[in-house]
């Protein structure tokens, strides 16, 4: 059964049409890249189901695992979210949230106006 999932994708910015392009194809919706720095990119979209790139059999996608230095998928239950980070292309299980990823992976002040900025509604 489907459902609709609130989706973080954190991406180099070089990445950002191909993930757009991705998003736009694969019919998301919210897609709203909400904050950036020279490193990273963050963005979030809705989806029914997965994120685009952990469905297998999709062709045409542009971004590459080698784009990504996060993804998660809540998908609104008492699961918790789904997070993977990206080491050297291949995506691990992440035991936390794309949050706890950018904690140690921005400044303070940067952490202070993402986390306001991430917040999920289901």
């Amino acid at each position: 059964m489907s459902q609709i999932t609130e989706n973080t994708v954190v991406i180099k910015p070089d990445a950002v049409e191909r993930v757009m392009n991705d998003l736009a194809d694969y019919g998301c919706s919210g897609i709203n890249k909400v904050w950036s720095n020279d490193k990273m990119v963050i963005i979030l979209f809705d989806n029914n189901g997965d994120n685009p790139w952990d469905i297998e059999g999709i062709d045409n996608l542009q971004a590459d695992w080698e784009d990504f230095y996060v993804i998660e998928t809540n998908y609104g239950d008492d699961d918790g979210y789904w997070t993977q980070v990206f080491v050297d292309g291949c995506g691990v299980p992440y035991d936390g949230e794309a949050l706890d990823w950018l904690f140690d992976n921005l400044t303070f002040d940067e952490y202070q106006k993402v986390k306001e900025l991430v917040v999920y509604t289901i």
